[in-house]
């Protein structure tokens, strides 16, 4: 190293030092300067990017939360390059299609480049990357989001053969600089992380079969349960398929279960299925972390979230958490499953919905997925 460069480093270091020593020298200063019995000293404000997808009307990037319908996002839409108002899930082959991602940023910075994945599944229950196609690799849409601000992203993608039908769209966003980066690597849970969204809406006709996954751990315990939505709820849903659309008042309120014949295909390790009444319940058994480990683990990884959404402490300070927790979702199963939408006399211009919810038994902290189907005469 020659002495010019010796002198630049020491040099940078110095400055680094001073700047690391500023903010505590500072506030040490003004509190004693201004301090009054009556007053709390101030605090040292810490500048941040906070991006959020919203999984829901309302949402403000709080995690985590439970109780809440959040697998069609108002901001991740898909639509035909050639009609961009009709969004959709019915995807045809050889057709090409735009998929816009509405981008908020609550937090002081701004984010010069976010960038957004976008992953596709068969309908599912639960997500892991190692089921999904990430469409984005090596052409990831990024945004500049401003401090405060919105932005989209939009990215086109044409579907090739064999990816026809019915699918679930996830989208996942992260900034390097600033550094703003989602919770786990493999399992995206809109439920923990203000980084990902979901659209797993389907329309259909009357007595259609219908295949779906049920993503979970190695050792589960898992109710998938059916509920019909009342007509309020239905057309909540905004999509522009249900335009010029009446909801059908004949709802049948039990026997979903039978309805549909809701039923196991292919378990992903040795899974048990028994019928409920709208429903079914499975306990899957398989090598991996205990149901009482999942518990434990789950109710920490929550505990501090809510501390670091509270501003009460930040993730850096709880790695060795977040790479156990990181390690639990790795070993994600997938389980198959199939029901057929009823037949219920339909007429034209009217619909149905219902939806089919993952209930984990083992975390307690409500739905852990869901998918809404639209039934159409």
């Amino acid at each position: 190293m020659t002495e010019t460069l010796k002198v630049a480093r020491d040099y940078l270091a110095e400055l680094r030092k001073r700047r690391d020593a500023y903010a505590p020298d500072t506030l040490k200063t003004l509190q004693d300067q201004f301090r009054r019995k009556e007053r709390k000293p101030p605090g040292v404000f810490h500048d941040s990017s906070f991006l959020v997808i919203r999984s829901f009307d309302g949402d403000t990037g709080a995690r985590p939360f439970s109780g809440i319908t959040f697998w069609h996002s108002p901001d991740l839409t898909l639509s035909p390059i050639t009609n961009l108002g009709a969004a959709t899930t019915q995807l045809q082959a050889g057709d090409t299609y735009v998929i816009r991602t509405a981008l908020q940023n609550r937090g002081d910075l701004p984010v010069p480049a976010a960038k957004v994945e976008h992953f596709l599944v068969d309908p599912t229950i639960g997500f892991s990357t190692r089921f999904a196609e990430n469409l984005t690799r090596g052409a990831v849409p990024q945004a500049f989001v401003p401090a405060l601000g919105a932005a989209e992203t939009r990215f086109v993608w044409t579907v090739p053969p064999g990816q026809s039908g019915h699918k679930c769209l996830f989208a996942r966003v992260f900034s390097f600089s600033p550094l703003d980066l989602p919770v786990d690597d493999d399992a995206l849970d809109p439920r923990l992380d203000r980084h990902v969204a979901q659209q797993n809406l389907n329309i259909l006709g009357q007595a259609q079969a219908f295949n779906f996954n049920l993503v979970h751990r190695a050792n589960a315990r898992i109710d998938l349960a059916i509920r019909a939505l009342q007509p309020t709820e239905l057309m909540a849903l905004r999509h522009p398929a249900l335009a010029g659309i009446a909801p059908f008042p004949d709802i049948p309120k039990r026997g979903w279960a039978d309805l549909t014949g809701l039923r196991l295909r292919k378990g992903g390790g040795e899974v048990k299925a028994e019928p409920m009444p709208e429903g079914l319940r499975l306990s899957i058994t398989g090598r991996g972390i205990s149901l009482d480990d999942q518990k434990q683990l789950g109710a920490e990884m929550r505990a501090v979230l809510r501390a670091i959404d509270a501003g009460k402490t930040k993730a850096s300070a709880h790695r060795d958490l977040f790479a156990r927790f990181r390690e639990m979702t790795r070993e994600a199963r997938q389980t198959r499953l199939s029901l057929r939408t009823p037949r219920l006399s339909i007429p034209k211009g009217q619909a149905i919905g219902f939806e089919v919810i993952g209930i984990d038994q083992v975390a307690g902290d409500g739905p852990m997925g869901g998918l809404t189907l639209v039934v159409t005469g």
